[in-house]
């Protein structure tokens, strides 16, 4: 007679010596064990449902060389500069026109490079250097006018230390304005492009013309006769034209010299 007591489970649980295997997708008391044995063997030993920061492990990366997420998590934030500011060991490089506080800071400072250090909106004369030209010497501006002042004479007047020369009172040369031109001139005319002078009578003639460029038909012409005349003579005509006078004297032809003074008002 067989004993099936030592061969058999008994339903009301006991030991088994050997192992169970499944057919195809049976399950035990519901589950699928095959199932739940996977997902089983791909949690670690040991893991709960309430870890903490330093259980979590981590691999280090290239900014990051802790191994945990607390003294990763620390090692990042020594690396970041807080929301709130602070100071900052490293350069920062824009990508492109990107903008701080809406400064595109790569054309500030290209127009700050061009400002020289120490610039101010409020200089002063003594802080403008100029460039020393022929006349003046002095590198700042104030010292400048100052230099140019003592060169120059006031508009109330003052005293001169050199001769007054006026360019365009020419004949054969400039002369000085308070200086009369004579010239020994035999023809009937005579060419002074000056505004005061002296010209000469010498040829037999009572008339002469003088060619001047400073005159036209509105010009006045002054003209007196030469102290050092020997001869008395009147001057009974003297008429502007275009670029020209004509002066007339009265009595017999000339002989011998006889000088006239002119000027030329506009």
């Amino acid at each position: 007679m067989l004993n099936w007591t030592t061969e058999k489970l008994a339903l009301a649980g006991g030991e088994m010596s050997g192992n169970i295997t499944m057919n195809g997708t049976e399950t035990v008391d519901g589950r699928d064990l095959s199932v739940d044995g996977a997902k089983l063997d791909a949690i670690e030993a040991g893991a709960t449902a309430d870890q903490t920061a330093a259980q979590v492990v981590s691999t280090a990366t290239t900014n990051i060389a802790a191994l945990t997420v607390q003294t990763a998590l620390a090692e990042l934030d020594d690396e970041k500069l807080a929301l709130a500011g602070g100071e900052m060991s490293g350069n920062i490089t824009m990508n492109g026109t990107e903008t701080v506080d809406g400064r595109d800071l790569s054309v500030d400072g290209a127009k700050l490079d061009a400002i020289e250090a120490g610039a101010t909106a409020d200089q002063t004369a003594a802080q403008v250097v100029s460039t020393a030209t022929a006349n003046i010497a002095a590198l700042t501006v104030q010292t400048a006018l100052a230099e140019l002042d003592a060169e120059k004479l006031a508009l109330a007047g003052g005293t001169m230390s050199g001769d007054l020369t006026v360019v365009g009172l020419t004949v054969n040369g400039e002369v000085a304005l308070n200086k009369s031109i004579s010239i020994n001139n035999t023809s009937t005319s005579v060419t002074i492009n000056a505004i005061a002078g002296r010209f000469r009578f010498q040829n037999g003639t009572t008339t002469k013309t003088v060619l001047n460029s400073f005159v036209d038909p509105n010009s006045i012409i002054i003209c007196t006769i030469s102290g050092t005349n020997g001869i008395p003579r009147t001057i009974t005509s003297c008429v502007a034209g275009v670029g020209q006078f004509i002066v007339t004297i009265n009595g017999d032809p000339v002989t011998d010299q006889f000088d006239i003074n002119f000027l030329v008002i506009n």
